[in-house]
């Protein structure tokens, strides 16, 4: 805890302090090893043209596997060579959430930068106990950018620690005139210019929009390693990762690289890149942990909107935009793509924008399990006449992946209530459904709307009227009669729940599983 005891402060690894352990290989001049048992086996052995990677798999992964001991993942790495506001002078601060980065022994695979993650409270407070597989995810998706071959260098981002604010008590900048957006509503981020080594201007500000504050974050921090935007620089406002329009891309510019190369090559600029990670700093050097096996399409929808009940628009992935279903059923698109990982077809995931089929070595099929029901039921939906109350679970603990089964049983639970006698009817019920229509026209003109009656089966719940003297059927308002309006089924009365006619054995019983 902090000294003000409100804000919590996490070290990147906890266990005992006696596990840390530096060695080297046996008649092998040019090897070098770092291991931590704390918590199972972390760490690198290094040799002259590569090196081994070892660390456990995540505890929140292991039901993936079915092995009866903590499984390991080892792998070799080869040694190989919205919009946003750019300050260039001294600044100073407002409350902020910021990725602080602290620069430190260059070796020969390249250089790192020592990242203090802080937490915003109303981040912590939305993303709750997933606050710090957030955090890893989203610096992961950073770390990722920072791997690729148009960069013309590597760079490596640890974690050292996450600071989680209960309120906001963290200074980052030192003017807060800094912060101000200038009518830029839309900043999502915001940073200095070149200032990867300066104590002062040490902190980048990144707003939480979802997974893709992780492409944010790679923006800002190339902002840190003196890259402007790409249209600034002389090179097209593409969809780079260094465009002023948003970062939402993959790549980055022959312009970013350029500016890259001239930071790399001042040693004042980048001295303090040539220093190695504490031995307990998380390294995101393992990118294959593709994020979008732990987020779906519709999580990142949910995370990008902060609005549970959204998903993605469409049934088929689209890997390039995140189309999301917004509070009002609209679908409102983002300039950032699917995060690596997630499904797109069958056996299909995305990578770097584009759906491919899954290789070998990818996750095998993921079953989809229910959640709990919801606690509360809904209010009934009559006062008389024979309403219902409903609670429902999802098919989301976990979704089904990667052509996985769907859930088997049923989502809804459905209790009928209120079913003392009104003093109108069932078709009174429906008659004043289809009026409440009339104030909407319909090919210009005005009617007066009643029940078609004779809607049946699959039709039975559709909110099907007529006007007046008329005789077509035409869907309207909701297009769905309220729950608990009375329909026919195939063969006998029954409730419409969702859209739905159920005849189900709720009627007799007062309670009973629906679709």
């Amino acid at each position: 805890m902090g000294s003000n005891k409100t804000n919590s402060l996490e070290p990147c690894t906890q266990g005992e302090e006696l596990c840390h352990y530096h060695g080297y290989i046996k008649n092998e001049n040019q090897s070098s090893a770092a291991i931590s048992t704390c918590g199972g086996l972390h760490g690198i052995i290094s040799l002259a043209d590569h090196d081994l990677v070892i660390q456990p798999v995540h505890e929140d992964h292991l039901n993936i596997t079915s092995l009866p001991s903590h499984p390991h993942v080892i792998y070799r790495r080869s040694v190989r060579k919205s919009s946003c506001k750019e300050i260039t002078g001294e600044g100073e601060g407002g409350y902020c959430t910021c990725i602080n980065f602290i620069s430190r022994r260059k070796r020969s695979a390249g250089q790192y930068i020592e990242i203090k993650a802080v937490v915003a409270p109303d981040a912590a407070k939305f993303h709750g106990a997933d606050t710090r597989k957030f955090v890893t995810t989203v610096l992961n998706i950073a770390a990722q950018r920072f791997q690729d071959p148009s960069l013309g260098y590597k760079l490596f981002l640890t974690l050292v620690e996450i600071l989680i604010l209960e309120d906001h008590t963290v200074t980052c900048f030192k003017k807060s005139t800094d912060l101000e957006n200038n009518g830029d509503d839309m900043s999502v981020g915001l940073s200095y210019i070149g200032a990867i080594c300066s104590k002062d201007n040490s902190c980048s500000v990144n707003e939480d929009t979802g997974l893709d504050i992780g492409l944010t974050i790679a923006h800002e921090l190339g902002h840190r390693l003196g890259m402007s935007h790409d249209g600034k620089a002389g090179c097209r406002e593409d969809f780079n990762i260094m465009s002023a329009n948003g970062a939402g891309g993959l790549k980055w510019s022959k312009c970013s690289a350029k500016s890259l190369e001239e930071t790399m090559s001042s040693s004042s600029k980048s001295s303090c890149l040539n220093d190695a990670p504490a031995g307990t700093a998380t390294n995101f050097n393992n990118i294959r942990e593709k994020p979008g096996r732990f987020y779906s399409a519709n999580k990142q929808c949910q995370l990008a909107l902060a609005f549970e009940e959204s998903a993605y628009c469409h049934n088929q992935v689209d890997c390039r935009v995140l189309k999301c279903q917004n509070s009002n059923k609209e679908c409102v698109s983002y300039s950032s793509p699917l995060v690596d990982g997630t499904e797109c077809g069958n056996r299909k995931w995305c990578l770097d924008g584009e759906c491919v089929a899954m290789g070998s070595g990818s996750p095998g099929p993921i079953n989809g399990g229910w959640s709990s029901w919801s606690n509360e039921w809904t209010v009934c939906s009559r006062t008389c006449g024979g309403g219902v109350k409903t609670r429902t679970r999802k098919c989301n603990n976990p979704e089904p992946r990667y052509g996985g089964s769907d859930c088997q049983g049923e989502g809804i639970m459905a209790m009928l209530c209120n079913v003392q006698t009104c003093q109108t009817s069932q078709y009174e019920l429906k008659e004043e459904q289809c009026a409440a229509t009339d104030s909407v026209s319909y090919n210009h003109q005005m009617y007066h709307w009643l029940p078609y009656a004779s809607s049946s089966g699959l039709h039975a719940c559709q909110l099907l009227c007529r006007y007046a003297g008329g005789h077509i059927a035409v869907p309207r308002g909701s297009q769905i009669y309220q729950d608990g309006t009375e329909c026919q089924g195939q063969s006998e009365l029954g409730r419409c729940i969702d859209g739905k006619c159920e005849v189900k054995a709720y009627l007799q019983n007062g309670i009973e599983l629906c679709k």
